[in-house]
């Protein structure tokens, strides 16, 4: 896929399942690396994000992922501000950005303002036949979690007369178990095709608990960053996720 497509593939999403709150546009140039914003901050509301002091996303809300945009490469100063503003700096990160990488800006909550953690993102295409998944844990009221990736119809089977559904995950296997709030899994290179994706408090194993995300497709060579978030007050549930395309 080119890097054009790329900066252009739409974050997947969709409200109590996959959930993208806020708008968000980005800003780009004919550089060669990119970078995007992972909003998990409960703290702030929308905000903007500037490289070396030009603004590459508008009003991007939590939870949310934003579209990459081109930056420069070398030394870089991110700082993250409130919508429409420049002043204060909500977070701010430096680092040195490599020709030709991908990175994402981490905005997570730290009492009550906000921390940025810049983040190395996978450039090359998952192995044939399989996908590349990484986890952002975020859901602070969660705790830690078991994520399981489930393969349509394990969960419940239809007959011509009835349905008989599972209510328990006890004899699968979990993708990762008590991912804690604050931590990242790794990219994890699993077979390509259509899954549900199951959350549920680390040990637990009742299907009435858990949080899951209806069947999702991950093409061969696909590569993704899941967030895993708080949910919002009014929410019936206490995480939400959001999946956005690192490449395809």
């Amino acid at each position: 896929m080119s890097r054009t497509t790329r900066q252009a593939a739409a974050v997947l999403a969709t409200v109590g399942a996959m959930a993208l709150a806020g708008c968000e546009s980005v800003q780009t140039t004919s550089q060669s690396t990119l970078l995007r914003m992972i909003d998990a901050s409960t703290n702030a509301q929308g905000v903007d994000m500037y490289v070396n002091g030009t603004e590459i996303v508008s009003n991007q809300g939590a939870p949310g992922i934003s579209n990459y945009g081109d930056v420069a490469s070398g030394s870089t100063t991110i700082k993250v501000y409130p919508t429409g503003k420049t002043t204060p700096v909500d977070a701010q990160v430096t680092g040195t950005l490599a020709a030709g990488g991908q990175y994402s800006l981490l905005l997570t909550d730290n009492g009550t303002g906000e921390t940025a953690t810049l983040l190395t993102d996978q450039t090359a295409t998952a192995p044939s036949s399989d996908f590349a998944l990484r986890i952002v844990q975020e859901a602070s009221a969660v705790g830690g979690v078991d994520v399981y990736l489930v393969t349509p119809g394990t969960l419940s089977t239809t007959t011509s007369t009835s349905t008989t559904t599972t209510t328990t995950l006890a004899d699968l296997t979990p993708l990762v178990t008590d991912l804690g709030a604050g931590s990242t899994m790794a990219y994890t290179d699993e077979p390509a095709g259509t899954y549900e994706i199951v959350i549920e408090p680390t040990g637990v194993t009742d299907l009435t608990k858990a949080y899951t995300i209806s069947s999702t497709t991950f093409s061969s060579g696909a590569v993704r960053t899941m967030l895993v978030a708080n949910a919002s007050a009014t929410s019936t549930s206490k995480m939400t996720t959001v999946i956005a395309d690192d490449v395809d």
